[in-house]
């Protein structure tokens, strides 16, 4: 039977389609064709992550952090990954678990672009009322030599 050889051919089409429609915006066909990607190959690891996006843009959030945890599944110290699955628990009211995945985020990022994504991202900012969140922040910054107005440059 060829049918898994055919089907794993079309993934490249598909995965064109599903950038193209990201880039455009247009969540749902990009969910539509991450779900096909994902059906003629389980583990192409990028459709499972750009499902999550897709979801997430449609407000979708169990769903988006579903698919982001398929890919750390693969990958658990994918920092995109455990960026947007920290986005995604603050969408969900779950910040506890948001502070967590940022203290992971923080502790093995070793180029410092992950604290500057998350100290300029507004939906962080929910989470500042946590002392944890705080703590880690200010140790970040401090280990790093990271400033805010230094733009992340040391």
């Amino acid at each position: 039977d060829t049918f898994d050889a055919q089907a794993s051919a079309r993934v490249p089409k598909l995965q064109r389609e599903a950038d193209d429609a990201m880039r455009r915006g247009e969540w749902k066909a990009a969910e539509h064709l991450c779900r096909s990607i994902i059906a003629s190959d389980k583990k192409q690891v990028g459709a499972h992550g750009n499902l999550g996006t897709a979801l997430f843009r449609q407000q979708r959030y169990w769903e988006a952090a579903g698919s982001y945890l398929v890919v750390l599944r693969y990958d658990p110290n994918d920092l995109v990954a455990l960026y947007h699955l920290a986005m995604t628990r603050i969408e969900l009211g779950q910040n506890d678990e948001a502070v967590d995945i940022v203290q992971k985020i923080l502790s093995i990022d070793e180029v410092g672009n992950a604290y500057q994504l998350i100290a300029s991202n507004p939906l962080f900012e929910l989470l500042k009322s946590d002392v944890r969140y705080r703590r880690v922040m200010s140790l970040y910054q401090a280990r790093g030599g990271i400033s805010a107005e230094s733009g992340g440059q040391q």
